[in-house]
Order: structure tokens, then C-alpha cells, then sequence
């Protein structure tokens, strides 16, 4: 229930409101409890709401989304790929905040094609 509750106040605040550090976002994704695996999972998963519905704002202007996801890519599998790639980051950069991280990850990962249909 903790990790319901977490997950689903994670998924209603904003970045702005909201941030952690790339390094604390890695450490919670490594940590094997329900807390911090609800702390990695939503905190993902906001970022990704958020940006599916910044992406309607940015199509109205006809500008390219910053990366596009595969049809059916499961969140396990992005949690994945961005811990993977986190954890190759020098300590000074997981300094920052893990949301501009995370996006530039995605967006190496799975960079923003003209048909993108997320």
C-alpha cells in the first residue's frame, strides 16, 4: 500500500516540485526495498506522463519530440536502460537533477524519428 501511495504521489507532482538527484534516483533504482523500487518506478513513470503530455503541446508547434519510444515498451525495460546508463555516468554528473538525465538518456536510446506515434 506504502508503494501505492509513493507511486502515485510521485506520478502527481511536478518536476518542479519534485527532483532528485541522478544519484539518488540510481540509488533507489539499486535498493531492493518496495519504497525505493516505487521511488525509482514512479518517478519514471511521472517523467514520462509529464512528457506524453508536453508532447501534445510541442506537436501543436511542430516541433520534434525529444525521443521516441518503441509501441509497447514496458517500464521495467526503460527503468532498465536508464539505470544501465546512469550508473556508466562519472559521480560529478549524477550531481544534477535525474529528470534532464533521464531524458537525455532516452533520447540517446530511442531518438526522435519523424514518425513517431508514442
Amino acid at each position: 500500500m506504502k508503494a501505492l501511495l509513493g507511486m502515485l504521489m510521485l506520478a502527481m507532482m511536478s518536476g518542479a516540485s519534485f527532483a532528485m538527484s541522478g544519484r539518488e534516483y540510481l540509488d533507489h533504482c539499486r535498493t531492493v526495498t518496495v519504497y525505493d523500487r516505487a521511488q525509482c518506478m514512479g518517478y519514471l513513470d511521472a517523467i514520462l506522463s509529464h512528457d506524453a503530455e508536453t508532447e501534445i503541446k510541442i506537436a501543436q508547434t511542430m516541433k520534434p519530440a525529444p525521443y521516441c519510444l518503441p509501441t509497447g515498451v514496458q517500464l521495467p525495460l526503460l527503468r532498465d536502460v536508464v539505470v544501465r546508463m546512469l550508473g556508466q555516468f562519472p559521480a560529478r554528473r549524477l550531481r544534477g537533477d535525474a529528470g534532464p538525465l533521464i531524458r537525455g538518456i532516452l533520447a540517446r536510446t530511442y531518438p526522435a524519428q519523424a514518425s513517431c506515434a508514442n
